[in-house]
């Protein structure tokens, strides 16, 4: 059996073990074809899972399916779809059959899809069909309104900024009908601007001008446009000409945490506010920016905070808060996340090997091993760079996922954390491998009230390599699959870590990286003379590297040509035709180097 997998916090002793989840098989969907399981052999990947309703649907084999000169003609008899998609079916290449929508697909809808095999190259006819689904996502919004701030060209106007937020790419257009606002009963217009990637879309509304009374303005939204049941609206007082006072107070989280009052005028920046603001038993920093007072708290803080502001506090206009202010604000947990330290993926072969990672506000978290073996690194590289993750499952297998307990993780804060993956590394010379942090529920430090934390964990999903490929529920191209199947995964609760939907859907729960252990840097150049020059260097003491033996090798995997650097760690290569990669090779370790064309 494999060593444990050690885990420990930076300066101090290494933490234990609590379990090893073996990869176990799981129930054949009964949306497939009796046959499916034969079809591991010929797919390497599909649509799945879900998806958003601007996607093209695609089935890519592992061998081509028709010949050169077929490729771009109709695909339409070997895929069908149930409901129907209207759109054009081809040979986008010789292994893989795209479908391109001609309207988006229908949000919320499972779609159910049926590949032909009868007709295909290599596919032998007695395989039958198969059958795979997919689902759109649903389409809901968010909207998040910012504090009034003043005009800084008019003291006498606020300016109003918000963010919207879809959960599937919506047009611009659509976008734009979600939101009315009015002030004093009359409409305003709002300006906006929107995201590249169809999700984020802000709101300005400009010039909302004070009277002499205390102004209402009304932030209604209706999803009625884009057939979504989402209604509210949201009122804030504009106050009035000459007043003084404060708007509105929140706590603002960032990589620091403070506290930000906004006042209805723009605040004297050359004051001295020492004394003028209490906080109990906590010391804190201050700045000023326009109409906002920004609080920061040192040391940790949680819990409820009493903030109190005194008269002294002036505008800019010399007008001082009439009477002390004082008001609560609540200092929530940090959500919980965990992330790779650092960049890169060449790790010298030192006598420990550890990778930094980082953790916060969780007592352990998962690591998933995945190896990509080394006489499959070509093929690899065909659809990479090192640090690539296209198409594993045709060049590598899972080993194991495990489950870790962190040493003394204190609140609120990053933990750093040092991942031993010596044993793994040595134990498969001259692979690759692909390590990801998981985080789910069952690992969170995060309070829940007694009825959430009472809500059962959803099953682990098993891994799966690409002969299980007859029960994946693929949800992309990459194929790293979550690994928990999250029953109660809505949009609306992505970020309350109290709930699965936030271990699935926000980018702070999983993290992925690729390693190679390898003494061996690697520099190549080729000459207008088509002579390869490669330089070997020892990484851990920056010297050259010398008897290092080299494969070049070309793109259909095979070796051009060999050399053996000489006492400078150089070798000049004589070539005929184009490299694609090179393998460097020396006592047990080795490395790899991709090269573009020059």
């Amino acid at each position: 059996m494999m060593k444990p997998l050690r885990l420990t916090k930076t300066l101090v002793s290494l933490a234990a073990i609590l379990l090893l989840l073996a990869a176990c098989s799981g129930p054949e969907d009964e949306q497939k074809s009796t046959s499916a399981s034969g079809w591991s052999e010929y797919i390497s990947e599909h649509t799945g899972h879900e998806v958003s309703k601007k996607a093209k649907i695609r089935i890519r084999f592992v061998h081509p399916v028709i010949d050169d000169n077929q490729v771009g003609q109709d695909a339409g008899a070997f895929l069908k779809l149930e409901p129907v998609i209207e759109g054009s079916a081809s040979f986008s290449n010789t292994r893989e059959i795209l479908l391109i929508p001609e309207q988006p697909l229908q949000s919320g809808t499972q779609y159910k899809a049926t590949v032909k095999g009868k007709g295909l190259k290599g596919i032998p006819a007695a395989l039958g069909d198969y059958r795979f689904d997919f689902r759109v996502k649903p389409q809901n919004f968010e909207v998040v309104v910012s504090s009034l701030a003043v005009d800084s060209a008019n003291e006498d106007n606020y300016i109003l900024t918000g963010q919207l937020t879809t959960a599937d790419v919506e047009s611009a257009e659509n976008v734009t009908r979600l939101l009315t606002v009015r002030y004093n009963d009359q409409p305003l217009t709002l300006s906006w601007g929107h995201a590249t990637d169809g999700l984020h879309h802000t709101f300005t509304i400009p010039a909302i001008s004070r009277g002499n009374a205390p102004g209402s303005l009304v932030l209604a939204w209706d999803g009625a446009s884009i057939a979504v049941d989402n209604r509210g609206q949201q009122q804030l007082q504009v106050p009035a000409l000459g007043v003084f006072n404060v708007s509105h107070m929140s706590v603002v989280k960032g990589e620091r945490r403070y506290i930000e009052v906004n006042f209805s005028e723009t605040l004297d920046s050359t004051q001295n506010l020492n004394g003028l603001i209490r906080i109990a038993n906590t010391t804190f920093t201050t700045a000023i920016d326009g109409n906002v007072l920004k609080i920061y708290p040192q040391g940790d803080v949680s819990g409820e905070v009493s903030v109190t502001l005194e008269p002294g506090i002036k505008s800019a206009k010399g007008r001082p808060l009439a009477t002390a202010v004082t008001r609560s604000v609540v200092f929530t947990a940090e959500k919980p996340g965990v992330r790779f330290a650092g960049k890169g993926v060449i790790l010298p072969a030192n006598d420990k090997l550890t990778v930094p990672v980082e953790a916060m506000n969780v007592h352990s978290l998962q690591v998933t091993a995945f190896q990509v073996f080394d006489d499959n690194i070509g093929q690899f590289l065909q659809n990479n760079k090192l640090d690539g993750k296209e198409e594993l499952y045709r060049v590598g297998r899972y080993l194991w996922r495990k489950t870790i307990k962190l040493d003394n993780p204190q609140a609120n804060k990053w933990n750093r954390y040092a991942l031993d993956v010596g044993e793994l590394l040595r134990s498969h010379p001259g692979s690759l491998f692909r390590l990801t942090l998981s985080i789910n529920r069952g690992n969170s430090l995060y309070t829940c009230s007694e009825e959430e934390n009472a809500v059962p964990l959803p099953a682990e999903r098993p891994l799966q390599n690409r002969e299980d490929i007859s029960r994946q529920d693929n949800s992309s191209w990459d194929y790293a699959e979550d690994y928990y199947n999250v029953g109660g995964n809505s949009w609306s609760d992505r970020n309350n870590p109290c709930k699965d939907a936030y271990y699935t859907r926000d980018g702070n729960t999983k993290a992925s990286r690729n390693f190679l252990a390898s003494n061996i840097g690697l520099i190549a150049k080729r000459g207008e003379a088509g002579a390869l020059h490669v330089i070997a260097t020892d990484l851990r003491e920056a010297t050259p590297l010398s008897g290092v033996s080299l494969q070049v090798i070309n793109f259909q995997d095979q070796e051009m040509v060999s050399a053996v650097t000489d006492s400078d760690g150089f070798a000049r290569i004589e070539l005929d035709d184009t490299p694609f990669y090179l393998i460097a090779e020396k006592d047990g370790e080795r490395g790899y180097l991709k090269m573009n064309k020059g």
